[in-house]
């Protein structure tokens, strides 16, 4: 469990003016649900969350850590915290982190996944991915978001102008599936499209992934546009209609329509993704009659997807878990990790995007949800596993297969990542012991707490 997990602050902040601001909209007489000193605590907490993960590179600009204890900056987890708190930072800090994650884009075009604190590439592939043989789609997906907030800051279009090349050759890399446009991972051909969801061994279309190639060929077309570069402002819109479509789809492989959800993937582990659905809803990427269908089934599901103010990634745990392995065709390696540990566990990183769809249906749901983490004794863990017992309404009845059941913590390798074909960013070494009360750490850059 990472403290002072620079993505909780997102939440902290956000959740209250979004969660809270749409309830006294919706329902001014229930005055938000969320007490003035309980805003204000978070919103102390998160600024002092970003404070404490400020670091320099060596050039003295500076970045924010995923943690006080990691000294290494994630494309993903600053990504997501500029974006959802564009008012923290200076169009400078979002321009330095553009230029020195592109800097060290791959001969392959592959934007790395997290630097080092000396700008040198620590990671293209999650550690879950020993193969690497496409590299973690954080990076892609994430980058235009920052060009897009640049662009927003400033007014100009000269950073896009100068990154575009690099920014088009990042997403057109990523596995997609020609008829629908979505994310796919083919099997046999595994890969991560998403660090947060790294563990489970998805297969066929990826939803989480398939929103957020969406959201990032809409947020590039438009930058396009802006240069009048219609043949690529065409080029990623088409991209961005497709997926849009597919995923609006009752007969999408992807969609739920008896819960009301968006499934995980269309193959191996299809099942109900929270964090999918919730993020897809925050995007503004569903129909209306979808968005009120997650609203709906996140509130009837409330209680048992919950834990003090932390969420479920699906409401059973990953049905099939695993490192991809380094040969081709070999099982997936085993994981330490019980069924309801690691990202079978409660999250925070989804909370903003679930606080919205729960508002959909019920703003006082939604507001529940912050003070619960509110009243967390530290709010700044990116995932829990504080529970005695996890709510079992969802649970598997079926068996994990064996060959894919329980992995080793790939957690503390610290060579260079110079070539995205090489075997030295995988942060793989003989695997350690995880502390059995906080096996925290696995795979994607953990901050053991105790």
């Amino acid at each position: 469990m990472r403290a002072h997990h620079l993505l909780s602050t997102i939440f902290a902040l956000t959740v209250v003016s979004i969660a809270g601001l749409t309830t006294a909209a919706v329902h001014p007489e229930n005055n938000s649900g969320i007490a003035p000193a309980t805003a204000a605590k978070l919103q102390r907490i998160a600024r002092q969350n970003i404070a404490d993960n400020l670091s320099l590179f060596p050039d003295g600009t500076d970045f924010f850590r995923a943690a006080p204890g990691y000294p290494d900056v994630y494309l993903s987890d600053l990504g997501l915290t500029m974006t959802g708190l564009p008012d923290q930072f200076s169009a400078a800090q979002v321009k330095n982190v553009i230029d020195k994650f592109l800097a060290r884009t791959s001969p392959a075009g592959w934007i790395p996944m997290a630097l080092r604190q000396d700008s040198s590439v620590y990671v293209y592939c999650s550690g879950w991915d020993r193969r690497c043989a496409h590299a973690t789609g954080d990076g892609a997906f994430f980058l235009p978001l920052l060009e897009e907030l640049y662009w927003h800051k400033t007014g100009t279009t000269a950073q896009f102008m100068g990154d575009s090349r690099k920014v088009k050759a990042a997403l057109d890399g990523i596995p997609r599936d020609t008829a629908t446009g979505c994310v796919e991972v083919v099997p046999g051909d595994d890969w991560v499209a998403w660090g947060f969801e790294e563990e489970p061994r998805k297969t066929g279309l990826d939803a989480i992934g398939s929103v957020m190639y969406w959201r990032a060929a809409t947020a590039v077309a438009h930058l396009y546009s802006r240069v009048k570069d219609s043949a690529n402002a065409r080029y990623f819109a088409r991209q961005a209609n497709l997926i849009q479509k597919s995923l609006q789809s009752q007969s999408s492989l992807l969609w739920n329509p008896g819960a009301g959800m968006y499934y995980a993937a269309s193959s191996q582990n299809r099942q109900i993704d929270i964090l999918a659905s919730a993020l897809a809803v925050h995007c503004g990427l569903p129909t209306a009659a979808q968005r009120a269908a997650i609203g709906q089934w996140l509130v009837k599901n409330y209680s048992s997807i919950t834990y003090h103010g932390y969420v479920l990634q699906s409401p059973s745990s990953w049905a099939i878990v695993g490192y991809i392995p380094k040969k081709k065709g070999e099982p997936y390696g085993n994981s330490p990790f019980g069924a309801e540990s690691y990202q079978s566990a409660y999250w925070s990183v989804g909370n903003q995007w679930i606080s919205e769809a729960l508002s959909v249906s019920s703003p006082a749901r939604a507001a529940a949800l912050t003070n619960a983490f509110a009243n967390n004794p530290d709010p700044t863990m990116e995932y829990s596993r504080l529970m005695a017992v996890r709510n079992t309404a969802f649970r598997r009845t079926s068996s994990r297969p064996l060959a894919v059941r329980h992995l080793p913590c790939p957690i503390d390798r610290q060579t260079s990542a110079q070539s995205p074909t090489s075997l030295a960013h995988l942060r793989l070494s003989s695997p350690p012991t995880p502390h059995p009360e906080s096996r925290s750490c696995c795979g994607f850059r953990r901050k053991t707490a105790y």
